[in-house]
């Protein structure tokens, strides 16, 4: 089964009751399914870091001449965000 898979189903199932805990404990999964699925950095420009999706710690070191070093061989956020980078 695929973490994609998995989250289509815990969503349904969230759908089918109405059990506040039940719910919460489906949400707590579905955030950590989201976390193993990579997802880019946010990166707007060579000119702002690049920050984690889920956390938004800064990804990135700056060179102090406004450009920022993007950590490119980072492929998990402290948080346990899977990354997947794309040169830009």
């Amino acid at each position: 089964m695929t973490n994609l898979t998995a989250q289509s189903i815990l969503f349904r199932l969230k759908e089918t009751t109405d059990d506040e805990e039940i719910q919460d404990a489906i949400d707590i999964a579905i955030s950590a399914i989201e976390k193993r699925i990579q997802n880019r950095p946010i990166i707007k420009s060579n000119y702002s870091p690049a920050l984690c999706p889920s956390c938004k710690i800064e990804l990135s070191d700056h060179l102090g001449d406004g450009y920022y070093k993007h950590y490119y061989s980072k492929s998990i956020c402290e948080c346990g965000q899977k990354l997947r980078w794309i040169e830009y």
